[in-house]
C-alpha cells in the first residue's frame, strides 16, 4: 500500500527538515499534518505554501508539546480531523551549543524534556491508537550532525532517545514499529552535513512498508550513503 491515502504527523524542530520531509511524503501521496507551536503557525503556513499550491496534501497543526496532557489533547484533537495515523516522525530540536562550566539544572530539564519525555508521551500517547487501527510506524530523526563541541546535555540525551527507541519497539510491536534515523559519528563530530532532502528520503523509506516490519530499525545516515 505504500503512504497513499495514509496520514503522518510529522514533529520536526528544524524548520529545513520538517519542510523537506513533509514535501517528500506528500510527493509518496501521504497526507501530512506538520506540526508547529502555537507563535509558529504562520510561519508554518507560508513554509509549505508553495507545496498546498501544487497539490500536496499539507497541513499545519498548531499545539503545545510540552506535557503529557497538552500531547493528549493534541492527539485527539489529531484523530477527530484524521480519522487516524499511520505515521508520527519526530525530530527533537538541537539545543545551541553551551559550555560545561555554564549547564545548569534548567539545560538538564531542557535536555530531558526535548529529547526524551516529549518523544516517550507522543509515542505512549499515539502507539496505542495505532494499535487499534491496525498498526502504523513511528520514526526519531536523530540527526544532529552537530560538532564535538556540542553539549553534554544535548549528545547524552540524544543517545538516550536511541536507547528509548529500542524500548518503544519492545513495548508497542510488532503492531507498530518504532525505528530512527540517526547520522553517523564522523559527521556528527564536523564531517559533511547531509541534506534535508536526503534525511527525508530516509524518513519515507522507513515510513514505507518496503522496510520491513519487525523491531526497531535504525538507519544510520552519512554524506555517501545517505538517499
Amino acid at each position: 500500500m505504500g503512504l497513499r491515502g495514509r496520514s503522518v504527523w510529522v514533529c520536526a524542530g528544524a524548520p529545513a527538515a520538517g519542510a523537506a520531509i513533509a514535501r517528500s511524503l506528500a510527493e509518496a501521496g501521504a497526507r501530512v499534518l506538520l506540526h508547529s507551536a502555537p507563535e509558529q503557525a504562520l510561519a508554518a503556513e507560508q513554509a509549505i505554501e508553495a507545496l498546498v499550491r501544487s497539490g500536496g496534501a499539507v497541513e499545519i497543526v498548531a499545539g503545545d508539546l510540552h506535557s503529557r496532557e497538552q500531547i493528549e489533547r493534541t492527539v485527539e484533537d489529531l484523530w477527530r480531523t484524521a480519522g487516524s495515523l499511520y505515521g508520527l516522525v519526530v525530530q527533537p530540536p538541537a539545543a545551541p551549543p553551551r559550555r560545561f562550566e555554564d549547564l545548569d539544572q534548567a539545560a538538564w530539564h531542557t535536555a530531558l524534556d526535548t529529547w526524551l519525555r516529549t518523544p516517550f508521551f507522543l509515542a505512549q500517547c499515539v502507539a496505542p491508537r495505532m494499535a487499534s487501527a491496525g498498526g502504523g510506524r513511528i520514526v526519531h530523526v536523530v540527526a544532529t550532525g552537530r560538532p564535538a563541541t556540542a553539549s553534554i546535555t544535548d549528545r547524552a540525551t540524544r543517545r538516550g532517545l536511541l536507547t528509548m527507541t529500542t524500548g518503544l519497539a519492545k513495548a508497542v510491536g510488532p503492531l507498530v514499529r518504532v525505528s530512527a534515523v540517526v547520522e553517523s559519528d564522523d559527521v556528527a563530530f564536523g564531517g559533511q552535513r547531509i541534506t534535508a532532502e536526503q534525511l527525508a528520503a530516509a524518513v519515507r523509506f522507513l515510513l514505507d512498508d518496503a522496510s520491513g516490519g519487525g523491531g526497531a530499525a535504525f538507519l544510520h545516515l552519512d554524506a555517501r550513503s545517505a538517499p
